[in-house]
């Protein structure tokens, strides 16, 4: 497939993401921004049609590239990280590193803050440096999870909904200490950006979030969500949670993680975020290990090049990374 400026590539049967390059060699950013402008509805037209769309082959060499081409092809305004769950750092105005966790660990697919009522509906990702090894950022399709996932769990879901409960420390020196050589946790301070507690009450509000501050600083915060998410465009009804992800049952193959994750959270109220049906019982085993199965299978992964920018639609595809060892330097944005 071609167009006036671009041509498309797969890099597997899958289809998972498309490859858009230009095809005008050693083009400048410049040229590359015009691109852009001119192929912005064919660029969104196909993110919908694949899920995720991959540019290759682009003169994007830093994060302030990176920041502009987002703000071309983003149709909505760019979000903070507020009330996430993952580790990460602002590099730049709602630009973060993609995961600050441990390179042992792999960051299971999954949708981006499914767990809150505004989540963002799109993801774009630059690759400032490649993972020397491994590293592979996943990616799986909400279609065809949708499709795969036993009628009778999705029933369960789709009656009982999802609980879900986020705990944040305020002052910890054991996970302070931690978290400055492995970075597993955050503090409410981190996770809401601000020290202010009327601030964080305020946002919480807004995403629908019951608030409970606890006497050691501790803070907790629940909400009850559909397990699925109808498509604003394409008006699909597909699988769109954390169900699977917040479950400590995916860390009982993982020994490493799974020991560490259960000496620092021994307590279940400890523990940074959980998933349970809606009415507070307990997700079974099973369940959780055919979700997270039907990811497995259906799942694709790219080595990344850097330069590389990936757009993801939210509802439409999961995305996660390898573990990897070396540098890795990889910065999102969400809108």
């Amino acid at each position: 497939m071609q167009t006036n400026y671009f041509v498309t590539d797969f890099l597997n049967q899958e289809k998972l993401p498309l490859v858009v390059s230009p095809i005008a060699k050693n083009i400048s950013l410049s040229e590359l921004l015009h691109c852009l402008r001119e192929e912005k509805e064919f660029l969104h037209s196909h993110l919908l049609k694949y899920g995720a769309v991959l540019l290759r082959n682009c003169p994007v060499k830093n994060i302030d590239d990176f920041d502009r081409i987002v703000r071309i092809l983003s149709p909505d305004n760019l979000l903070n990280y507020v009330g996430g769950t993952s580790p990460r750092t602002v590099v730049k105005d709602k630009i973060y590193t993609a995961t600050d966790l441990p390179p042992s660990m792999k960051l299971l697919s999954h949708n981006e803050m499914s767990y809150v009522k505004s989540y963002p509906k799109h993801i774009y990702f630059y690759c400032d440096i490649a993972p020397e090894f491994a590293g592979e950022t996943t990616l799986v399709s909400n279609r065809v999870v949708t499709n795969e996932i036993d009628e009778s769990v999705k029933q369960k879901f789709q009656e009982k909904k999802i609980k879900y409960v986020h705990s944040y420390y305020e002052k910890n020196i054991i996970y302070d200490f931690i978290n400055r050589f492995v970075k597993i946790n955050k503090n409410w301070m981190e996770a809401f950006e601000t020290s202010d507690k009327s601030i964080v009450q305020e946002r919480c509000e807004k995403q629908g979030l019951s608030v409970f501050w606890h006497k050691s600083g501790r803070l907790e915060v629940n909400n009850i969500l559909p397990a699925f998410a109808t498509h604003p465009i394409t008006q699909e009804f597909l699988w769109f949670n954390h169900a699977a992800i917040y479950s400590p049952q995916w860390l009982d193959e993982k020994l490493y993680e799974a020991i560490i994750y259960r000496m620092l959270f021994y307590k279940k109220n400890l523990r940074p975020s959980s998933a349970y049906y809606g009415d507070g019982s307990q997700i079974n085993k099973s369940v959780v290990k055919h979700i997270l199965d039907v990811y497995s299978k259906n799942t694709c992964s790219f080595r990344w090049q850097k330069g590389d920018v990936l757009l993801v639609d939210n509802i439409l595809c999961m995305h996660g990374r390898n573990h990897y060892r070396g540098q890795r330097k990889i910065y999102v944005a969400m809108g």
